[in-house]
C-alpha cells in the first residue's frame, strides 16, 4: 500500500470512497462535495492499493485546531 497528498487526477477515487462511507447518493454530488470542501482548504491523503484508492484522510486547520475525517473502503 502507498500512501500520498491527493492529486486532481485522484478526485475519482476520492468519490468513490465518499458514496461508499457518506449518505451521499450520486457521482456529482460526491465531486461536489469533494470541490467545495478542498475549497475550503481542506487537504487529502489517500491510501492506494494496486493503483485503487482504499482509503483516505482529509483535515483542514480551524483555528488552533485540526479537523479530521479518516475512511476506508
Amino acid at each position: 500500500m502507498k500512501y500520498a497528498k491527493a492529486s486532481p487526477a485522484d478526485l475519482k477515487g476520492i468519490v468513490e470512497i465518499l458514496i461508499k462511507n457518506y449518505n451521499i447518493k450520486t457521482r456529482k454530488e460526491a465531486l461536489r462535495i469533494a470541490k467545495e470542501e478542498i475549497s475550503k482548504g481542506y487537504h487529502y491523503l489517500i491510501a492506494k492499493d494496486k493503483g485503487k484508492i482504499v482509503g483516505m484522510a482529509c483535515w483542514s486547520m480551524q483555528g488552533q485546531n485540526i479537523d479530521w475525517c479518516i475512511v476506508q473502503e
